[in-house]
């Protein structure tokens, strides 16, 4: 479906080719371009700062995978907050399409760089926000502070990675100006 989301920002040119003598369609963009302003950041120096909070989210979530206890039994936690390894996986695609990007970005490339780390900041909030609530409610259910504290404190590190992250890809979103056609 993202061909037809786009489509209005490309034409179809058909060029003779010159070895071949065979007609080629090919498609050319001529939609809107964006930068990020004059003053701001170099390019790895923003991508290095959307990783930061990123590398937070996966090093929090891999650590509460590996120390589940009760809460890693509990339907309110777990679920949640394996949901939330899906935009985990997706803000990973979004980083790489941001390195990759040119200073002059098209809407689709600015969409699968920063509109995707901001989206995947959003899942990875919200679903680590929930696992992290779970977990409390079911540490409180069965009386397991004693030896289970730290889970929710993962959760809510997690969550606090991912709420990050889409705080910063919405900013550097915001930030992008248009650079003609």
């Amino acid at each position: 479906m993202k061909e037809r989301k786009y489509k209005e920002s490309y034409r179809f040119v058909t060029r003779i080719d010159e070895k071949s003598g065979r007609e080629r369609r090919s498609a050319e963009y001529i939609g809107e371009y964006f930068r990020f302003p004059a003053l701001s950041p170099a390019p790895r120096r923003r991508a290095a700062r959307l990783a930061a909070p990123l590398a937070l989210y996966w090093a929090a979530a891999l650590a509460y995978m590996k120390t589940a206890g009760i809460t890693g039994r509990c339907i309110y936690a777990l679920p949640p907050f394996m949901l939330g390894l899906f935009p985990g996986v997706y803000g990973l695609m979004g980083l790489y399409a941001m390195l990759r990007a040119p200073e002059r970005m098209t809407i689709v490339q600015r969409e699968n760089g920063v509109g995707r780390l901001m989206r995947s900041g959003l899942g990875c909030g919200v679903f680590a926000s929930l696992g992290a609530v779970g977990g409390a409610i079911c540490l409180c259910a069965a009386n397991g502070w004693a030896s289970g504290w730290h889970e929710p404190l993962l959760a809510l590190a997690a969550a606090a990675g991912g709420w990050a992250l889409f705080t910063l890809a919405r900013r550097d979103y915001r930030a992008l100006e248009s650079a003609g056609r």
